[in-house]
């Protein structure tokens, strides 16, 4: 099934739900009113006014993380943009994390799931490791029990700093999201491979933290 096609006027209004390395806003629904603005690079790199026609949004000591509460933004915070040009969607993200898996630390895997780093199917944490989760819906509504259906109306996309289907685990990008089924997982991996949605991910020279860089764009079709 092809994207559903956006009625895009000067305004897009969207609903999105961010997960960041499991990492939960408190409130989790955020309204986004997305303008028209000009076509940003694909490249992994933020230049200087690229995003100043774009909405921002920002996390950080606010989130409420699975595992315990995040109280410092050089541990975990992010900030994103978004706009549309009149037929791509395109979102940045810039996050920090004091830690990554797979460049920090080693691509460890838990006891009993040696295989989880698997580009399959049949592997049903695929976002093990430092990810960005994006769940979308066209109809411009959500609620908090709401599950994407995995067509053109409402999808789940998964960005991965240490993996992706086209670089497999030499490089970073995109990966087969939920819900995970056949049919579903076939259509998302065709996706990624026709260039349908694109991603981009470069990790910064630390200072004191990583820094990652989620480059993110979805077009219809």
């Amino acid at each position: 099934m092809p994207f559903r096609k956006f009625q895009i006027l000067e305004a897009l209004i969207l609903i999105f739900t961010f997960k960041v390395a499991n990492i939960l806003a408190q409130t989790s629904e955020r309204k986004l009113e997305i303008w028209k603005g000009s076509t940003p690079i694909i490249n992994g790199v933020i230049a200087e006014n690229e995003y100043s026609d774009a909405v921002s949004f920002q996390f950080d000591r606010n989130w409420h993380e699975e595992y315990g509460t995040v109280t410092d933004p050089l541990e975990y915070s992010l900030k994103g943009w978004a706009k549309h040009d009149g037929t791509s969607l395109f979102l940045a993200f810039d996050v920090t994390d004091s830690i990554l898996y797979g460049f920090d630390i080693s691509r460890w895997t838990p006891d009993g799931n040696p295989n989880i780093n698997d580009l399959t199917l049949q592997n049903d944490v695929p976002f093990w490791g430092d990810a960005i989760e994006i769940f979308l819906y066209t109809s411009n509504t959500f609620t908090s029990k709401q599950e994407v259906a995995g067509n053109g109306y409402s999808w789940n996309s998964i960005c991965n700093t240490h993996k992706s289907r086209l670089g497999q685990l030499n490089y970073g990008g995109l990966i087969e999201g939920y819900p995970r089924d056949q049919t579903t997982w076939n259509r998302y991996k065709n996706w990624i491979e026709n260039g349908n949605i694109e991603a981009k991910v470069r990790i910064k020279d630390p200072p004191k933290t990583r820094h990652l860089f989620y480059f993110s764009v979805y077009r219809r079709v």
